[in-house]
Formats: structure tokens, C-alpha cells, sequence
């Protein structure tokens, strides 16, 4: 339950950073490069301390193919939080 809580806490403060982001005149692109990097670093840092041999290396072939995917996710992602707003962004995102 502790697992899930943390996970709709997260996926809520993303569209709430946007939102605030967008509204203070930061760059979108900026604020995107920098949620993809910090998500990088966390799944390298996650990977190299599982002690598995092979684990770093997993996750930077891995990272490579869906980094890819997840950073176009939230550029499209972002767009809409700043034309649709965070309601209906949140609950299109979650289908």
C-alpha cells in the first residue's frame, strides 16, 4: 500500500511541475530533458546497487529503447498539461 501511495504521489507532482513550470515562463524543454535525466540516473543508481552483474548494463541497453519512448511521452505529455490543464491531462494520462 506504502508502494502505491508513493506512486500516485509522484505521477501527481509530474503534472503539477509541469503546470508550475509552464507558468513561470520556464523552458518545456528543459523541464522535460531534466525529468528524463534525473529518471536515468535513479534507474542506473537502482541498478548498480541490486548487486547484480549484469544489472548496470540492463539498464543502460534498456534505458536507450524506452528512454526514447518515455521522453516523447512526456513532451506530448506536457503539452497538454499547458493547453488542457492538469485535470484532464492526469486522467488521459492514467488510461
Amino acid at each position: 500500500m506504502l508502494y502505491l501511495f508513493a506512486a500516485v504521489l509522484c505521477s501527481s507532482s509530474i503534472a503539477v511541475l509541469f503546470k508550475v513550470s509552464s507558468r513561470r515562463g520556464s523552458s518545456p524543454d528543459t523541464v522535460t530533458v531534466a525529468n528524463y535525466l534525473v529518471a536515468s540516473l535513479a534507474s542506473l543508481a537502482g541498478a548498480a546497487f541490486t548487486g547484480e552483474p549484469g544489472g548496470v548494463g540492463w539498464a543502460a541497453l534498456s534505458g536507450i529503447g524506452g528512454g526514447v519512448f518515455y521522453l516523447l511521452g512526456f513532451v506530448f505529455y506536457q503539452r497538454c498539461v499547458s493547453t488542457c490543464g492538469v485535470g484532464i491531462s492526469g486522467s488521459a494520462i492514467k488510461l
